[in-house]
């Protein structure tokens, strides 16, 4: 599974619309599958993907792999204007 796929982008946008709604009510999510993970140190690497944004102060200087992967997130989950 790649950070593109379908089902991994609309979990995500489910979890990111959660915490916009009902912000600090939650103190983690946790994504499960029984699907392989893609690992390649790249912006197909879900694990890669999250770890450049978990360490990020802000989205300021994100690699451009990575701003795309947040807004194709924002915009599933409606939050982007």
């Amino acid at each position: 599974m790649e950070a593109g796929d379908e089902a991994f982008t609309k979990s995500c946008a489910r979890f990111a619309k959660l915490e916009a709604d009902f912000p600090g009510q939650f103190r983690q999510f946790k994504f499960l599958t029984n699907h392989p993970l893609h690992a390649a140190k790249n912006n197909q690497d879900i694990c890669y993907v999250l770890a450049i944004i978990k360490a990020a102060a802000s989205a300021v200087g994100l690699p451009s792999g990575v701003t795309t992967f947040l807004s194709r997130i924002a915009k599933e989950a409606r939050l982007l204007r």
